[in-house]
């Protein structure tokens, strides 16, 4: 079993060294913004309905690139 506050590497494992302090503070501050970013997408985000239509006038979804067209259309050119 790995004590707390260790770093291993290698297989098999060994102890690296101790962690600072500072160290298990970052950790423990990104391991909760992760945890927010979750809660946060699950009250905000919400369904969304596809398009069933291309409006003429909208803009290619990467613009400066070409559009995407299916094979058909590629050999009905």
């Amino acid at each position: 079993m790995c004590p707390n506050g260790t770093l291993w590497q290698a297989a098999p494992a060994k102890v690296l060294r101790e962690l600072t302090a500072d160290e298990i503070a970052w950790k423990g501050n990104g391991t909760l913004q992760y945890q927010k970013l979750a809660q946060r997408c699950l009250t905000a985000l919400h369904p969304a309905e596809p398009a069933t239509e291309r409006a003429s006038d909208a803009a290619p979804a990467h613009s400066g690139e070409p559009e995407h067209i299916t094979l058909h259309e590629y050999r009905t050119r």
